[in-house]
Parts: C-alpha cells; structure tokens; sequence
C-alpha cells in the first residue's frame, strides 16, 4: 500500500506523466476559478445600487475577495507542493535525511558506485 501511494505521488510530480499533466490542468482551472470569483462577486456588488463605499460594501468585498484570493492560492500553490527541492515526496524516502535525488546521485558518483 505504501508503495501504491509513493508511486502515485511520484507520477504526481513529474511533468511529463499523465497525472502531472492532470495536476497542471487542475490548478489552472481553480487559479481561473478564484480570479472568477473575485471578479464575479466584486462586480456583482458593485452594481446592486451599492456604488458608495460604506461599511457593509467594504465587509462584503472583504469577504469575497478573501474567497477568491484563497481559492486562488490553493490552485497556485497545488502543483508547488510537488515540484520543490525538498517537497512532500521527501516524507517517504527510505534515506532519513531530507535530500534532492540530485544530491543522492553526485554523492554515489562522488563515491564511485
């Protein structure tokens, strides 16, 4: 089971796999999503007869562009978690030092192996 769920985050971080490209796809459409929404609930406010600025406008386009901007950061941050030099991956490799595969290899052809 361990193994199912390294290889399946494996081929979540690879860009060139089917799920990579998925996980691509994925986040561009909740980063399109949320500045949707942030434009969606701003205009939408705005024309409701609440063109002045009081309190109770400013409160609500607080919220929804907290929304927005929330669900706009999740989408950009998605593909993030997978593809960084010491990303979630790490958690389950066999070395117990956190280190890039790149490192492991120039130290085992530093090695001679």
């Amino acid at each position: 089971m361990k193994d199912k769920i390294i290889r399946i985050l494996k081929e979540y971080s690879d860009d060139d796999s089917k799920r990579g490209k998925l996980l691509k796809d994925f986040s561009m459409f909740v980063i399109r999503f949320g500045v949707f929404v942030m434009l969606y609930c701003s205009t939408t406010i705005l024309l409701k007869n609440e063109l002045g600025i009081n309190k109770e406008v400013a409160d609500k386009m607080f919220i929804y562009y907290s929304y927005g901007v929330g669900i706009y950061m999740a989408g950009a941050l998605l593909p993030w978690v997978f593809r960084q030099k010491h990303n979630i991956m790490n958690i389950f490799e066999k070395d117990k030092n956190i280190k890039s595969k790149e490192e492991n290899e120039i130290e085992r052809n530093d090695k001679g192996e």
